[in-house]
C-alpha cells in the first residue's frame, strides 16, 4: 500500500523542464502559493466523486495526513465525513466587499487612517475583487490585480498604499473565529514579494 501522503502546496507536483529549483527546499520547484501559512492540503473525494480539500498550517503535516485518511476511510465505509469547508462553511464566508466594512468598522487605529484604508479598499479592491469569498484569491490574483493598477496609471507610491491597507484588511480576516481557518494566509505579504514594484 502506497504512504498516506499530503499534498504540499508550496511546491509543484509536476514542474517543467527547466524550471528553477526551490532556494529553501532543494529539489523541489516552488509554486505560486510558496511560503503561505497553510502549506499542507489533505485531498479526497465525496460519495460523488467530487474533489474535496481541507489546508493545515505549514507545521502540521501529519494532521493534514491523519484528515486526509479519515475523509477517505469514511467515504469507503459510507460513514458520515468529519466538518470540512463544504457548503455550509462557505456560507459563512464574507465576500471582500463584505469584508472591507467589517474591517473599517472594527479596525482600531486612528480615524483618518480607517478614511484612508477606505478609499483604498472601496476604491480599488472592491470593484476589482469585492464579489470573491475572501477565503478565495491567491498570490497570482492579487499579482494581476496589482499589475492592472498599474497598467491604469497608477503611479507605485499609490500601489504600495492600496497594498498596505489590503495587506492589514487579510491580516485581521486571518484571526477571525468564524473563517479565518479557511484562509490561505495573507497573499499580498510573504516570502515570495510581488515582482510589480512594490516593495
Amino acid at each position: 500500500m502506497a504512504k498516506e501522503e499530503a499534498y504540499d502546496r508550496w511546491h509543484k507536483s509536476q514542474p517543467k523542464k527547466g524550471e528553477l529549483e526551490c532556494p529553501e527546499h532543494p529539489g523541489l520547484v516552488p509554486s505560486a502559493d510558496h511560503g503561505c501559512e497553510k502549506r499542507w492540503q489533505a485531498r479526497w473525494r465525496d460519495r460523488n466523486g467530487r474533489q474535496q480539500s481541507k489546508n493545515f498550517p505549514k507545521n502540521k503535516k501529519t494532521a493534514a495526513i491523519a484528515y486526509q485518511r479519515s475523509q477517505r476511510a469514511a467515504v469507503e465505509e459510507g460513514r458520515d465525513l468529519l466538518p470540512h469547508r463544504g457548503r455550509k462553511a462557505a456560507a459563512a464566508v464574507p465576500t471582500i466587499a463584505e469584508y472591507v466594512e467589517k474591517f473599517l468598522a472594527e479596525h482600531d487605529v486612528r480615524d483618518g487612517t480607517v478614511e484612508t484604508y477606505g478609499y483604498r479598499l472601496r476604491g480599488h479592491v472592491v470593484p476589482a475583487l469585492g464579489d470573491q469569498p475572501i477565503t478565495e484569491p491567491r498570490r497570482p490574483q492579487y499579482k494581476r490585480f496589482f499589475a492592472d493598477l498599474k497598467a491604469a496609471g497608477m503611479e507605485d507610491p499609490h500601489r504600495t498604499q492600496v497594498k498596505k491597507a489590503l495587506s492589514a484588511m487579510l491580516t485581521a480576516a486571518l484571526d477571525d473565529p468564524v473563517f479565518g481557518h479557511l484562509m490561505p494566509g495573507n497573499q499580498v505579504e510573504g516570502p515570495r514579494s510581488f515582482r510589480t514594484g512594490i516593495q
